[in-house]
């Protein structure tokens, strides 16, 4: 097993959902918090290439879990807009790992560039209260 305790380690969506679990489980695995680097979107908009080179330099393993989400209705109005950026910033913060000579990379994704089409089913028409209408992912034909 590596020992993490003395890696600079950078986790992108550190404040989210999944990411912030992934920080607390590295600070229970005796990582300092000063070696746990976790960029706000503000200050590093992870879309735009210098940022992601930015926040690469020095690290050694890159848990890469950052998204540009949004709630159902954004991701509806927008679904393109949304895998594009999600896309770039995934690439470029590879692409920046990699230049930075960053060791280790774990990425992980839970974002949905979807749009909906079509007319929402009837309650208890097989949609179960989920989603409702056909779902399209972008990119999709449509």
């Amino acid at each position: 097993m590596i020992d993490l305790t003395k890696k600079r380690i950078i986790v992108t969506g550190g404040s989210g959902f999944l990411g912030s679990h992934v920080v607390e489980g590295l600070k229970r695995r005796g990582v300092p918090e000063k070696n746990i680097f976790t960029p706000s979107s503000k200050e590093y908009d992870l879309r735009k290439w210098e940022n992601c080179v930015r926040a690469m330099k020095g690290q050694e393993i890159l848990f890469d879990l950052a998204v540009v989400a949004g709630d159902l209705r954004r991701r509806m109005q927008i679904p393109g807009e949304l895998f594009y950026d999600n896309l770039m910033m995934g690439v470029q913060l590879l692409e920046a790992a990699r230049q930075a000579g960053v060791d280790i990379v774990v990425r992980s994704r839970s974002e949905v560039e979807c749009g909906v089409r079509g007319p929402a089913p009837r309650e208890g028409a097989g949609g179960g209260g989920g989603v409702e209408g056909s779902v399209m992912c972008a990119g999709g034909v449509g």
